[in-house]
């Protein structure tokens, strides 16, 4: 089969088609990105918690949460703090350097370390004072939770763990003076 192109104006066509391959699996990545953040949003409201503001959503960065939420107990006290990952249709936890070893989200380790990098989470924290003591004191528990929505239709979303991340004195007294740092912080 004879062609009759040349070999650069085929190589500029390869080029393009693969251009536009990418740009379209960027697309693709960006969408199940939101579809994971909106499902995950509706099963924890579903859940009676309720969403920080002002933190959650995909393409935040790499020192950001997806979603934080608080459930509350019947008295309206904050009763633990659920740190999400969300993850679309077809997306793999993502991993990051902690003390020189990898964690994976939706660890103890790594929720950790983004409690101590996420300023949104800090700007949160400084404003509820209420939610911050509790997180501290140890009254308000931590939990890494990974919400999956796999199929893009959001069907159904997966809730496949939540592990809880113990807090010890010492990192206590590190995020409280990050924490303390910000310019909302209120006692």
């Amino acid at each position: 089969m004879a062609n009759n192109r040349s070999p650069i104006t085929e190589q500029r066509r390869i080029e393009h088609i693969a251009d536009a391959l990418a740009h379209e699996q960027g697309e693709y990545t960006r969408l199940g990105e939101e579809v994971g953040i909106v499902g995950a949003e509706s099963s924890l409201e579903r859940e009676g918690m309720v969403i920080l503001p002002d933190i959650d959503g995909p393409n935040k960065g790499n020192h950001r949460g997806d979603i934080y939420a608080v459930a509350y107990d019947e008295d309206s006290r904050p009763r633990s703090l659920h740190v999400v990952a969300a993850k679309g249709y077809s997306h793999r936890l993502r991993t990051r350097p902690v003390d020189g070893a990898y964690a994976t989200q939706g660890s103890p380790e790594y929720v950790r370390h983004l409690m101590l990098t996420d300023r949104c989470l800090h700007a949160a924290l400084a404003k509820d004072p209420v939610l911050r003591r509790g997180i501290l004191d140890g009254s308000v528990e931590v939990i890494a939770d990974v919400y999956r929505t796999p199929h893009p239709y959001m069907s159904s979303v997966i809730h496949p763990s939540a592990t809880p991340v113990p807090l010890d004195r010492a990192y206590a007294s590190m995020l409280q003076g990050i924490v303390r740092q910000h310019p909302d912080y209120t006692e």
